[in-house]
């Protein structure tokens, strides 16, 4: 199963995400990509920071999705999940 939490900034989607982390211990995250700067409150693993020159260069994977939001890329490629949905 792959669980999505969405909302708006300070919605409360990683303290949601940290709890059934705690909870499930057998739960793992997608890790998704984003031009953002990291915060002190992002889950280990739970973003791989791109520099703008990086991300120009994605073109050659492929997202499952992607937007950006107030000037800043969030994406999740769609190998990071097929791990979940075909694991071997």
């Amino acid at each position: 199963m792959i669980l999505t939490l969405t909302g708006g900034s300070g919605f409360g989607k990683t303290t949601i995400a940290r709890e059934l982390l705690k909870v499930l211990p057998q739960t793992s995250l997608i890790t998704s990509l984003t031009t953002r700067a990291p915060r002190s409150t992002d889950l280990d693993g739970e973003y791989r920071y791109l520099s703008a020159s990086e991300k120009e260069n994605l073109d050659k994977i492929k997202l499952l999705w992607s937007t950006e939001v107030r000037g800043k890329f969030y994406a999740t490629t769609r190998e990071s999940v097929d791990c979940f949905l075909w694991p071997d």
